[in-house]
């Protein structure tokens, strides 16, 4: 009997599936570890993307505010001087001087998507999605005609500022 127990310890076990599945275990885990590099990869590839991305973005937002900028700056420069002129010379303010170039400016912002919401002296029905009355111890009804004393703005179809509007009864 000694000897048959022996003979069971010294018999190596039977390794073929025990060795099969260690090599299966090995090999799935030399897949994570690939998968895990790709993954990291992507990753960096992705921040990459993303840097470039927003670079772009920003630069294509500079030039396109630069654009705006150059055009502006001779309106600017003659508003400039027309304060010198003013302010220092006491020479008089042409009025229509100052309307060309405020119209200027205006046409420079619609090209851009500006958009003026009614017109001064426009009499039209009170909505108070695009209108805010002006006199507050006036209060105007929705549908109740109203003149329109300062017009509103809007860019690229969002309302930036609404227009500033008094009951039609009210005296300018």
């Amino acid at each position: 009997m000694l000897n048959g127990l022996k003979s069971l310890f010294r018999k190596k076990p039977d390794t073929g599936p025990v060795m099969q599945l260690e090599r299966e275990v090995q090999s799935l885990r030399a897949m994570l570890q690939e998968q895990d590099q790709v993954i990291t990869q992507l990753k960096k590839d992705l921040h990459q993307h993303q840097s470039e991305a927003e670079f772009r973005a920003k630069k294509f937002i500079q030039t396109k505010f630069e654009e705006l900028m150059a055009e502006a700056a001779g309106l600017i420069t003659q508003i400039h001087t027309q304060t010198h002129l003013v302010e220092e010379k006491n020479r008089p303010l042409n009025v229509r001087d100052v309307i060309k170039v405020a119209k200027q400016f205006e046409r420079v912002f619609q090209n851009r998507g500006l958009r003026l919401e009614g017109y001064v002296g426009e009499i039209t029905s009170y909505d108070p999605d695009h209108h805010r009355t002006l006199r507050k111890d006036e209060p105007v009804v929705e549908g109740e005609p109203v003149v329109v004393r300062f017009v509103g703005v809007a860019y690229r179809g969002k309302l930036l500022s609404k227009a500033g509007v008094e009951g039609a009864r009210s005296d300018y």
